[in-house]
């Protein structure tokens, strides 16, 4: 699934999560808040995330049992994000360190 160019100020990550067959999905310039909410028992299936362009995006919070499948992890133009989930840093991480 791919949600780009909707610049959203409501974080789309709850409803999202919520979508049991979601496997990749794709956030481009799709969100304006600063904090984004991975609760619980959400994207149970999801394998790959790619965030683009998520310029205010600065705290990312990731529940102990949300994506237990997730293999791969892109971001980039994320500028404001100060740190990825302590979990995530063991994922095959694909992070361009200028651009983040």
């Amino acid at each position: 699934m791919v949600l780009r160019k909707s610049k959203s100020m409501e974080d789309p990550m709850p409803t999202l999560g919520m979508l049991p067959n979601l496997r990749d999905l794709m956030l481009e310039d799709a969100y304006n808040g600063k904090k984004k909410m991975c609760i619980d028992s959400s994207f149970r299936q999801l394998e790959f995330l790619h965030l683009y362009h998520l310029s205010n995006l600065e705290r990312w919070h990731l529940a102990t049992s949300a994506m237990p499948l997730i293999k791969s992890l892109a971001i980039s133009r994320c500028s404001k994000l100060k740190e990825i989930p302590e979990r995530m840093k063991y994922v095959e991480e694909k992070l361009n360190a200028v651009d983040l």
